[in-house]
């Protein structure tokens, strides 16, 4: 615009001056002023449009920036905001932190007062350890000596353990047979199974024993006590070979005849006995007195031939030695006009074997 403005002046100028001029160049040079005018106007309204076309440009950059200028303003106020809620949130947790610092003070003070006191303490233990350890030593050397006095008690235990067989042996021999068979027959019972019967004997926990042949054919049989009272009871484990049976009554007496671990004691000779319920004997039981004839084995089965009278009834019925002890399970006889005492009973080795699976006390 600065340019425009001294141009229209001196155009101003010309046009005056072209009034001295003759009549005859006034008109040809009035022409050339007009043609020479409207190529300054063109010029002017050239020049003016590329201004407003910079001018508008400039205009609309200067619009853009401005609109990123005031989100940028909106954008710093937002962080501004959100700078001042930090800054809040910031002061509140430097508040609440210098409180723990407070809090926890106290709590660092106790922590080295009981450092201290540790510390203390392992002095102690320090010392103690060494007193333990030479306590320790001491011990060795005491279970040295301790287990040397234990040989010499184990000898002792030997020679004590001789000296209870030894006990043992005269007190068998110190049984009285009478008595023992007083017991026995107070710990057997009488086992029918339909039109048959024999006799049985209560070894514990409601377990009786008696011979696989006396409960053939059947599951439950019917137990009758000296007492008077009958019982039925299951059959829970039978053996043909060995002609054993485990019966089991919910009725327990409290006459329990105790087994034999073994034969070792009993030879050739030997005084026994036979309890049960022979023929016609129904309540109190009976007792026959024998000797062992002999013990052998057939077929894996431990067996006790015994020249005590057997009869019909005494089938399951308890051998037993003078101190009551049960040794056999009386199971059969030899019978024939030229046979006489030839009695069989399955041994107390087979016998406990049978029962070993189960829990009788």
């Amino acid at each position: 615009m600065k340019k425009i403005l001294p141009f229209c002046i001196s155009i101003i100028v010309i046009l005056n001056s072209c009034s001295y001029f003759s009549s005859e160049d006034k008109l040809s040079q009035a022409e050339l002023l007009k043609i020479e005018y409207q190529n300054i106007v063109n010029e002017i309204d050239s020049i003016l449009n590329t201004k407003l076309e910079e001018v508008a440009s400039n205009s609309k950059y200067a619009i853009d920036a401005a609109s990123k200028a005031n989100l940028s303003a909106e954008a710093a106020i937002t962080s501004a905001d959100l700078s001042q809620m930090n800054a809040l949130s910031s002061k509140v947790l430097l508040e609440e932190l210098n409180k723990k610092i407070e809090e926890i003070g106290p709590l660092l003070a106790k922590i080295v007062k009981l450092s201290e006191q540790i510390n203390q303490q392992s002095i102690e233990i320090e010392k103690q350890s060494s007193e333990a350890t030479d306590a320790a030593q001491q011990a060795i050397e005491s279970s040295k000596i301790a287990k040397s006095s234990a040989a010499d008690a184990s000898k002792s235990s030997i020679n004590a353990q001789e000296s209870v067989a030894s006990a043992n042996t005269l007190n068998n021999l110190k049984c009285e047979f009478a008595t023992s068979a007083q017991e026995v027959l107070k710990g057997i019972v009488k086992i029918k199974n339909g039109s048959s019967s024999g006799t049985g004997f209560h070894i514990g926990n409601g377990y009786i024993i008696s011979a696989e042949h006396v409960v053939r054919g059947a599951n439950g049989i019917i137990i009758n006590y000296q007492d008077g009272s009958t019982i039925g009871a299951n059959v829970i484990k039978k053996n043909a070979k060995s002609d054993l049976t485990l019966i089991q009554s919910t009725k327990d007496i409290a006459q329990k005849l105790p087994l034999a671990a073994n034969l070792d004691d009993n030879k050739a000779g030997t005084t026994i006995g036979a309890a049960g319920f022979p023929i016609s004997v129904n309540t109190e039981g009976s007792i026959t007195k024998g000797s062992l004839s002999r013990i052998f084995v057939d077929d894996t089965i431990q067996q006790i031939q015994t020249d005590a009278a057997l009869n019909p009834g005494n089938s399951g019925g308890p051998l037993f030695d003078e101190c009551g002890t049960v040794i056999g399970v009386i199971t059969k006889k030899k019978v024939g006009s030229s046979i006489e005492g030839m009695g069989y009973a399955t041994g107390v080795k087979t016998l406990n074997e049978f029962i070993k699976e189960f829990n009788i006390s």
